[in-house]
């Protein structure tokens, strides 16, 4: 090939590479802001902002601090319910139930 093709096949293949990079990014940064909305909403008047239930709400229904939390633990919780925590599956759908999870094992950041 001569240099001209393959400048051109250059020219249009980067730029494509760099969009999609970009929309995966905004992606997750989107899935992010989305869970820390969920969570602030949800989640937050029991387990606190930290995640370690030393609110008003958190110590009277006795929650657990998320930060302990087997991996596996979380999604079902959130999906499921425990105690007095109703489950978000139903409500939420799976998805955001696993991006909220993914949040909280994250360390709530």
């Amino acid at each position: 090939m001569n240099r001209v093709k393959i400048a051109a096949i250059i020219s249009m293949v980067v730029p494509a590479l760099v969009l999609m990079l970009l929309s995966v990014t905004t992606q997750r940064v989107t899935a992010q802001g989305n869970a820390r909305a969920l969570y602030n909403a949800r989640c937050a008047s029991c387990h606190g902002v930290d995640g370690r239930g030393r609110t008003a709400k958190g110590r009277e229904y006795k929650v657990h601090d998320l930060h302990e939390l087997k991996e596996g633990d979380t999604f079902r919780i959130i999906a499921r319910g425990k105690g007095k925590m109703p489950g978000y599956e139903k409500t939420l759908g799976e998805d955001k139930c696993r991006a909220l999870a993914e949040f909280i094992r994250n360390g709530l950041q």
